[in-house]
């Protein structure tokens, strides 16, 4: 996904931030292979084989988690997440799991 400039990818047991003007890698972080999607300046990922959804900060200065939630009971989950409203939706093969998202100001 892009933002600002920068650059965000999911690969092979790593999450990438690259810079797109100068081509040059931001950072890099030990991550298991999923999907993402980006969410109010969020990268909202969902790990491929545990199922466990992961919020981290866009942030092109370094990784910052910010939240991590295991919501598939450690089930591979192939679809990527979804968001509408204040709700990221997640699925695997068996369930769907509808997660509210409250922001730092407590709203829903």
């Amino acid at each position: 996904v892009h933002r600002f400039g920068s650059l965000y990818g999911l690969g092979k047991d790593q999450l990438v931030c690259l810079d797109v003007v100068g081509e040059a890698v931001r950072w890099r972080q030990p991550l298991a292979e999923g999907s993402l999607i980006l969410v109010d300046g969020h990268l909202v990922i969902l790990e491929q084989m545990s199922g466990r959804l992961r919020v981290v900060a866009a942030d092109p200065e370094g990784f910052r988690e910010r939240a991590s939630l295991d919501v598939l009971g450690r089930s591979p989950a192939f679809a990527p997440p979804s968001f509408a409203g204040r709700t990221i939706y997640v699925r695997n093969h068996q369930e769907m799991v509808a997660v509210d998202v409250v922001g730092s100001d407590g709203a829903r």
